[in-house]
């Protein structure tokens, strides 16, 4: 597994950190967009040579 760059590691952390908290909340809304924060961190972080 290759190893990721600052950023690369930065933008995964904060991905899943939204995807972890839309785990543990009970508001439909805050789920969709804590969804699609982590998307949204995840796209960030992929530079292409993945």
């Amino acid at each position: 597994m290759p190893s990721l760059s600052a950023e690369e590691d930065m933008y995964a952390r904060a991905a899943l950190a939204c995807y972890a908290k839309a785990l543990t909340t009970d508001d439909p809304d805050l789920v969709t967009n804590l969804l699609e924060a982590g998307a949204w961190f995840a796209r960030l972080g992929n530079n292409g040579n993945n």
